[in-house]
């Protein structure tokens, strides 16, 4: 028999044993369980298993032999009695307390392994397990509004990271020239022309969901991302349709075959060049739907 004091978790499969012994022999052993007689075992093992009421939904039936369909109280009543071939008996029992089984939840979208890069828009997803009250995800400490019902889905730009401006070196820049348009027409003269370049970060961006029950049970699950850092690199204005941006090496640094990306009045263009010294190149950039 389980002991006093132990508790069942709601949905879950219970062994239920009971040991029986005499001077004689015995003839058989019956369970009851809150108060429903099961099927006489007349040796051992005296067994038998129970699917533990779900008190935090539906009600759940037995599915192994012998298992009764439970109606749920908050307890598990559980009687053991044998008796002899005389027909002597004996009985134990116990109260087994039921507690909701915890939710679950697991994050399907970022991939594991995925590398991320600030400024970057991404959608998280998870699948929690049903009877959940609130879902939660958390990028890297910054919790966004939760959830209370599925699709449990979220779409997160990871910001880009505030540096102190660097000393420019002596080496060429890389110039860029083009036009530029937003949503298929020409950019307004003073729109801004963001260059950034990417360098590797040693840090990671972590995402966190938190899955809480109806019961206030909860669960985590937790998944870690590298990520790509983007330096500002040079800033220009339009003028008449079309920019001219100088993408400029700092002192300290080596942007030689790095990436350099783009935003348009802080929308990435999704368009990017290799760093080279001195070279220059005609890009034009684009934002939003034609």
């Amino acid at each position: 028999m389980p002991t006093q004091g132990d508790t069942a978790i709601g949905g879950s499969t219970l062994t239920v044993t009971a040991t029986a012994s005499d001077n004689v022999a015995v003839a058989s052993v019956v369970f009851h369980i809150n108060g429903e007689p099961q099927a006489p075992i007349v040796q051992p093992p005296y067994t038998i298993q129970i699917t533990v009421p779900d008190i935090s939904g539906p009600e759940t039936s037995g599915s192994e032999q012998n298992a009764p369909t439970l109606t749920p109280p908050l307890n598990i009543q559980a009687a053991a009695t044998a008796t002899d071939n005389l027909g002597q008996t004996a009985t134990s029992n116990v109260v087994i307390p039921i507690s909701a089984a915890a939710p679950t939840v697991k994050i399907t979208s970022p991939p594991e392994g995925s590398t991320l890069r600030e400024g970057d828009t991404i959608t998280a997803t998870a699948e929690v397990s049903d009877r959940i009250s609130t879902v939660k995800f958390t990028f890297g400490g910054l919790s966004l509004p939760a959830l209370t019902q599925a699709p449990y889905v979220v779409r997160y730009e990871i910001p880009i990271s505030t540096l102190a401006p660097q000393a420019p070196s002596s080496v060429p820049p890389h110039v860029f020239v083009g036009t530029t348009s937003i949503n298929g027409a020409a950019a307004a003269d003073g729109t801004v022309v963001s260059a950034f370049v990417e360098v590797p970060l040693t840090s990671t961006l972590t995402l966190k969901v938190t899955a809480t029950g109806i019961d206030g049970q909860t669960s985590e699950a937790v998944r870690s991302f590298d990520l790509v850092r983007l330096l500002p690199a040079g800033e220009a204005t339009v003028t008449g349709g079309g920019y001219i941006i100088k993408v400029v090496q700092p002192s300290g640094q080596s942007f030689g075959g790095k990436t350099v990306v783009f935003r348009v009045s802080g929308q990435d263009t999704g368009q990017s060049a290799v760093w080279a010294q001195g070279d220059a190149n005609i890009m034009d950039l684009t934002v939003g739907t034609p």
